[in-house]
């Protein structure tokens, strides 16, 4: 873990975990994609073939129009999630002035002495009973309030486990 100092330039924080860039260009690559051959089949759907069916005609508009919208809010959170990456030089998870501090701060800005437990949350793949074992979705931070602060587990360079290890061995709740 490397110390650095904060953007205020007074304490130093020490940083835990970092945000995967390659996984974030992946992820943008995906949605540009994605984008590209939906709006290729909407033209050839709704522009291009002559279509006598009004009604199909009006459900072929309103599907791509919900695909669109779908397209849209993927678009505002990879912007939101290139935003912190960016705000935050990559930084995901640290430790700053007595805080455990994630770059979203709405999600997790909380004093150690609040933590009660930090752990991996694993969800069946394809429901339950399912013949693939479960996968990592999120990191969750327990607070004394009975808040729960979740971490979405896909988007670090970092190893899951070597994560939250590090962050029990900050907290001495190992």
């Amino acid at each position: 873990m490397e110390k650095l100092r904060s953007p205020n330039g007074i304490e130093s924080r020490e940083v835990i975990a970092h945000f995967s860039l390659s996984k974030l260009v992946w992820g943008c690559i995906g949605w540009l994609a994605v984008t590209v051959l939906v709006t290729i089949m909407a033209h050839e759907l709704i522009f291009a073939r002559p279509v006598n069916d009004p009604i199909k005609h009006g459900m072929d508009i309103w599907t791509f129009a919900i695909i669109g919208l779908g397209l849209l809010v993927l678009l505002v959170l990879a912007l939101r999630k290139i935003r912190l990456v960016i705000a935050n030089q990559g930084e995901a998870i640290w430790l700053e002035n007595g805080r455990l501090v994630y770059a979203d701060r709405k999600i997790l800005d909380a004093p150690l002495e609040e933590i009660r437990s930090v752990e991996l949350v694993r969800q069946p793949i394809y429901g339950t009973p399912s013949p693939w074992p479960p996968r990592v979705t999120s990191i969750v931070v327990r607070l004394e309030n009975g808040r729960e602060a979740k971490l979405p587990a896909n988007g670090f360079s970092e190893n899951r486990d070597d994560i939250v290890a590090s962050v029990l061995t900050k907290l001495r709740l190992s």
